[in-house]
């Protein structure tokens, strides 16, 4: 052989034979894998523009959310909702005596099945001495997308039917094809593809559904925490019932596939694979968390806006009541604490000779007072809050219980001393601008972080009312 000579015959250009190999991985579902980690790694470059605190916090938002949508989307197309293995001696191709020892395996997913077939001993087949220069590595994938068709294996049959006809004409070895002919049954009891198909149908439905609603709650937990939460919780919901769906429809009878191996009989049998456990424990991790936000949204909406990166007077609405608007609602407060509890001593008096409600003060803020009213910022709460808040007793917010004191606060103005929202929060506009920190301690305002924070405007004494503007 000369040095130009290589793999050429007679003369011939260089000619190499085709190498068959199967797939060892899952292609589909190993690019879904590498595209959330593309999009992890790209979120957690940004760490280093954030502080200390801020980087745990977006760290564990950024895992904990693409953990969920991962497992939604690979268990989607994932081929392990069941699998089945057994060892099986079995002849491997028809017309000749020559018989194989290997492993059959068998995945079952939403879509269809994958069946695969390894040499376990090379040397049974080599005694025989049949198929010496065979490697026997195979793996089918027959797919039901998603119309059950006609009966037979004509071009309106089902898609399973086709595939095996044609895999028939290529000469796939006969385990495959043996394993591969229960689905397509469909009459005499023997239904496997039919169930199968209609369980996956209805399972990846619910499954898209669950990605949706993933994703509008990492929306929503920037916008409505509330909102967010029960949008994880949809999630968490779409994936048990498409468990529950798969678990009571994919089959009434047991698939059991009977083969030899050696002189005994031994049958394949499927249990839940890899892609049913993940799904299992994502619709429980979904559940479980959502409804943890939900209730801790109810009990410290100020820290949870903060964790989230939310505005806390985004959750505040702004009130300008008159002194005799006041006194009423504080008259109605107090006949439906009475009517309630039986207690009048629900209501304290203030140092300015007016009642103040202490009942419900940790959602109120009232932020400034004139001679025509207060303004107040109340928090926003809905229907499942309140009933929360009143079946456990729990105040809904950090902030303390607000009373007036006019001897401390000559101008009316209640301030949470613990919160350094209200000390870093400007009031809207409409409002002078000496007012914003007119009354609050000199301990908030040194601690107040950042450059940013402005100097205290000096205080303008009320204009008394015997001066004039002449």
């Amino acid at each position: 052989m000369g040095w130009f000579s290589f793999q050429r015959q007679e003369g011939y250009p260089t000619h190499y034979e085709d190498q068959h190999s199967s797939a060892s991985t899952d292609v589909l579902t190993a690019g879904l894998i590498l595209a959330f980690l593309i999009l992890g790694i790209s979120l957690l470059s940004l760490l280093p523009s954030y502080n200390r605190r801020r980087r745990s916090i977006f760290f564990c938002r950024v895992v904990i959310s693409l953990f969920i949508g991962g497992i939604v989307v690979v268990g989607n197309f994932g081929q392990n909702w069941e699998v089945g293995h057994v060892r099986i001696t079995s002849p491997y191709k028809g017309g000749s005596p020559g018989e194989v020892n290997a492993d059959l395996g068998i995945q079952i997913g939403l879509r269809g099945i994958n069946i695969t077939l390894n040499n376990a001993n090379p040397s049974y087949t080599h005694c025989k001495g049949y198929f010496d220069h065979e490697d026997i590595n195979y793996n089918e994938h027959f797919s039901w997308t998603w119309a059950q068709g006609r009966f037979g294996f004509g071009y309106y049959a089902a898609k399973i039917a086709r595939e095996f006809r044609e895999a028939v004409y290529r000469g796939v070895p006969l385990p495959i094809l043996q394993l591969a002919e229960y689905f397509t049954f469909d009459g005499e009891g023997i239904r496997f593809g039919r169930h199968y198909r209609l369980a996956g149908w209805y399972a990846h439905i619910l499954m898209w559904t669950a990605f949706p609603c993933w994703i509008i709650s990492n929306v929503l937990f920037l916008v409505v925490i509330r909102y967010g939460a029960l949008c994880l919780i949809a999630t968490g919901w779409c994936q048990f019932i498409a468990i529950a769906v798969w678990y009571f429809t994919r089959n009434f009878v047991e698939l059991q596939v009977p083969y030899e191996s050696g002189h005994k009989e031994v049958l394949l049998k499927t249990h839940f694979g890899l892609d049913f456990y993940l799904v299992l424990f994502n619709s429980l991790f979904c559940l479980g968390l959502g409804a943890f936000i939900f209730f801790l949204n109810a009990l410290w909406p100020d820290q949870m806006c903060e964790f989230f990166g939310i505005d806390p007077l985004t959750i505040y609405d702004e009130y300008h009541l008159t002194s005799e608007e006041i006194a009423l609602e504080k008259k109605s407060r107090s006949t439906s604490m009475t009517r309630a509890e039986g207690d009048t001593d629900g209501m304290e008096r203030g140092d300015d000779g007016s009642d103040s409600d202490d009942s419900n003060s940790t959602d109120v803020v009232r932020r400034r007072s004139d001679d025509k009213g207060q303004l107040f910022l109340k928090r926003r709460t809905d229907v499942a809050s309140r009933l929360f808040q009143k079946s456990f007793k729990v105040n809904s917010g950090i902030l303390p219980r607000l009373k007036s004191n006019a001897s401390r606060n000559p101008q009316g103005r209640v301030i949470n001393e613990e919160s350094e929202m209200s000390a870093r929060t400007p009031l809207l506009a409409g409002f002078p601008s000496n007012d914003h920190y007119a009354n609050v301690p000199s301990r908030i305002r040194q601690s107040s972080p950042g450059p940013n924070f402005p100097p205290p405007p000096p205080v303008v004494p009320p204009r008394s009312a015997k001066y004039s503007d002449h």
